[in-house]
């Protein structure tokens, strides 16, 4: 498990944690939590870029353990290793998310 967000107790607020990709043999999936996505009408409807590169999702779904959340599992690309601050979009049947954005740190040996 690796953080998305830190407390920088100078500024007061949840920034952005640098991601570690770990070593070439580790794959690495970011999980979104949300309402909705569910409702695709297929997993082909289910489009993301991270930092411009398409990526297909494992799992669109329920979320097992909490009612009426559902779940996103998105492998992380080795290309973004060390690609520092990456956004992420997504589009599900024609519908565009909000962006968020992430820390691809450099990958450990």
């Amino acid at each position: 498990m690796e953080p998305l967000a830190q407390f920088d107790s100078a500024l007061g607020i949840q920034v952005p944690a640098t991601i570690n990709l770990g070593p070439a043999t580790d794959t690495l999936y970011l999980v979104l939590y949300g309402t909705g996505f569910r409702n695709a009408r297929a997993m082909d409807n289910v489009d993301f870029l991270i930092g411009g590169i398409a990526v297909r999702p494992l799992f669109v779904g329920p979320q097992p353990g909490f009612p009426g959340l559902d779940q996103i599992n998105l492998p992380l690309p080795r290309s973004l290793a060390g690609a520092g601050d990456v956004s992420v979009f997504a589009a599900i049947d024609a519908q565009f998310s909000n962006r968020i954005d992430i820390v691809a740190g450099p990958a450990s040996q």
